[in-house]
Formats: C-alpha cells, sequence, structure tokens
C-alpha cells in the first residue's frame, strides 16, 4: 500500500519538477501531502485493518502528528542530500522519501493503528 501513496507522490513531484520551473524542494512539499492523503486511506482500510481499531477521529488525528513528523524528516533529508551533498534532485527525492517512509511505517504499526489491547 506504501507503494500506491509513493507512487501518487513521486509521479506528482516528477510531474511539477519536469513541467514547472518550482524549485525541486516546492516540488516535494507539494507532492508529499497528495501522498500523505492516499497512505492515510490505504494503511487504515487495507494495510492495518484487521489490528483493533481506536476510532477513526483518533487514528486521523495519530496520523496527522505522525505524518507531520515524517515530513520535516523527509524535507530536512532532501534538503541536506540536495544541498550539503549535491545530489540532484531524483537522488535526494529517493533518498528522503525512503528515510521518511521507513520512519512512518514503523511508528504506524507501533502507534497510529496499533492492535487493540487484549483484556483477560
Amino acid at each position: 500500500m506504501g507503494g500506491c501513496a509513493s507512487f501518487c507522490d513521486f509521479s506528482t513531484y516528477f510531474f511539477l519538477n519536469a513541467l514547472t520551473s518550482l524549485p525541486p524542494l516546492t516540488c516535494s512539499m507539494i507532492s508529499r501531502p497528495l501522498g500523505g492523503v492516499v497512505a492515510f486511506a490505504l494503511h487504515k482500510n487495507i494495510t492495518f485493518q484487521n489490528r483493533g481499531a481506536a476510532g477513526l477521529q483518533k487514528e486521523m488525528t495519530r496520523f496527522a502528528a505522525l505524518w507531520i513528523a515524517s515530513y520535516a524528516v523527509s524535507l530536512s533529508v532532501f534538503a541536506l542530500y540536495s544541498g550539503v551533498f549535491n545530489w540532484g534532485p531524483t537522488l535526494s527525492k529517493l533518498g528522503a522519501e525512503g528515510a521518511a517512509g521507513l520512519f512512518a511505517f514503523l511508528a504506524n504499526r507501533q502507534w497510529t493503528f496499533r492492535p487493540a489491547k487484549v483484556r483477560a
């Protein structure tokens, strides 16, 4: 499911990067939120559907908080790779989204969509 969200993010990013004069970091700032919406919908309904719902509003709040953190990770790593290491826009985007994606998946599994506690 993360692949679908990444496809949405990356296709929007590459479209904006190729067809506009926007800086690559700005393209990523636009494309990543679109991928985030797709990620929540797919994770909620497919990836973590049987984990014991905490309630839609609680999961949305947790997801939003986590998404903001992973967004900061993504943009920071993108800026580091492109600005400090002089990686091109494609490698910077791939590296940034790899780091942010790993962080987000682990946090979603452990916090956002965590299983319900079994009561004895």
